[in-house]
């Protein structure tokens, strides 16, 4: 049991929140009990009650947004109270080009969210991209185009995109081709602001629009098993690079055995070559190229079930690697101007202002864990995290 709490005028009617199996209530001074809901797997960290309604608070858990839920019928349904209240659990963040303190956010469960004043007012847009089905709506990538112009974001597994600032939508489908269904992966190139890429299908397919997703093409890098991320070369914007895992021996073992890969294209992805063996590890989780030079290029290293072992750099494009001493680091990113190389472990966020070859700790948001972090296009100093427990920032 987490919290209780007591309607006001009744001392028989009292509330219990637990971690795990929801909300609980007595109307007979704790003699007998009863589930009330909500049932969630998040745990319910504190209960308010009035004559008329309860609220639970709920704690943020993996995948599974906190916020308040309220009750007016005694438990029997529960409906959200988070208008313009943020510890929900942002899964990405992005800055307007041409305005940086207008954030946009993307949360799970929730949708999108617009802030103003470098994030210090929130609000939900009047007009944001319609759920699809009738699944929960979630919002899990927004980014915005090199130019500013266009806004995307990937909702409810499908990839919507705005040319007027969010005030309207449309799909981002071709006449001919159409990837952007079940997107898991969103890159806008950082200099070609026509360029797009999605992935799709759990990593096993990845496409390329250069019309800001009016046509798709298939990009084939070449992995056996799957792609995990993708990065484009600021410097050089012909120049991608594309993480993932190969198959560590025969392919018979259907890549039950895997190894990290690394492609390379100097061609925008029309064709790709292997860099190497790639770096030691079971699978490339993120790319970071250095923005002044396209040949260096950092890697999160992970075992087979996603977990981070390490970060490896190479200065070659990716012909030979080398295993950095850091933290176990994933969102690897750079700031405004390449000074500064930032990443987090769990709530935790590093820096290294050396290439790698050390990192200091800033601190970190709380206990949120971070999904992404964004640096400031102007502050080179400033860092943008989307959080289990909202969006925070660094200056």
């Amino acid at each position: 049991m987490s919290s209780l709490a007591a309607a006001p005028g009744d001392p028989s009617a009292v509330w219990a929140g637990t971690f795990g199996h929801g909300v609980y209530r007595t109307t007979d001074a704790g003699a007998h009990w009863e589930p009330a809901g909500p049932r969630t797997s998040p745990g319910v960290a504190a209960l308010a009650a009035t004559a008329a309604t309860v609220y639970a608070v709920i704690v943020p858990a993996f995948r599974e947004p906190g916020g308040v839920l309220a009750s007016g019928d005694g438990g029997g349904t529960w409906q959200p109270r988070n208008t313009g209240l943020f510890a929900l659990e942002a899964l990405d963040v992005t800055l307007d080009p041409h305005h940086p303190e207008r954030l946009w956010a993307a949360a799970y469960l929730a949708g999108l969210f617009r802030g103003t004043e470098g994030g210090q007012g929130w609000e939900i847009p009047t007009q944001s991209p319609p759920p699809l089905s009738d699944s929960p709506v979630q919002a899990t990538r927004v980014a915005f185009s090199a130019d500013g112009a266009l806004l995307d974001t990937v909702f409810n597994d499908f990839l919507w995109t705005s040319d007027n600032a969010g005030a309207f939508w449309h799909l981002a489908l071709g006449p001919n081709t159409a990837p952007p269904a079940f997107v898991t992966f969103l890159l806008t190139h950082p200099v070609d602001a026509m360029a797009l890429y999605a992935g799709a299908a759990g990593g096993q397919r990845l496409f390329a629009s250069h019309d800001s997703g009016a046509t798709w093409q298939p990009l084939e890098p070449g992995f056996d098993c799957a792609f995990s991320t993708l990065a484009a070369a600021p410097s050089a914007p012909a120049t991608l690079y594309a993480g993932g895992s190969d198959t560590a021996s025969s392919p018979s073992f259907a890549c039950l055995t895997t190894r990290a890969a690394v492609f390379r294209s100097t061609d925008g992805g029309a064709t790709w070559t292997r860099t190497g063996s790639g770096p030691a590890g079971d699978q490339t989780l993120a790319l970071a190229v250095d923005p002044l030079d396209s040949r260096t290029v950092y890697a999160q290293i992970g075992g087979r079930f996603g977990n981070s072992t390490g970060v490896s750099k190479s200065l070659d494009g990716g012909d030979t690697w080398s295993a950095l001493t850091s933290p176990l680091l994933k969102n690897l990113v750079f700031s405004a101007g390449g000074g500064t190389l930032w990443g987090n472990q769990g709530s935790r966020v590093f820096a290294s202002h050396d290439g790698g070859a050390s990192w200091q700790s800033v601190g970190g948001p709380a206990v949120f864990d971070v999904d992404r972090l964004v640096p400031d296009p102007v502050d080179p100093d400033r860092l943008y995290a989307a959080t289990t427990g909202g969006v925070w920032v660094f200056q």
